[in-house]
């Protein structure tokens, strides 16, 4: 897993509980982020689309830089 587009998955493959934990939360909150854009079509929940996107990538970038 080199790529960053993984995002939270990272650490949900990861051996620690915390960090599992931590993982399926923020994919999950991440995820409903994302398609609330397709639930309600509106400039905020695109803002709020955009933004998960982005944390996503930040989560995956965190997770390979600290090797989960």
């Amino acid at each position: 897993m080199n790529n960053v587009l993984w995002g939270p998955v990272y650490f949900i493959l990861d051996a620690a509980p915390a960090n599992r934990l931590f993982g399926v939360v923020s994919a999950a909150m991440l995820l409903a982020a994302v398609f609330a854009l397709v639930r309600k079509p509106r400039l905020a929940t695109a803002f709020l689309s955009v933004l998960a996107g982005l944390l996503w990538l930040v989560i995956g970038v965190l997770g390979r830089a600290i090797g989960c």
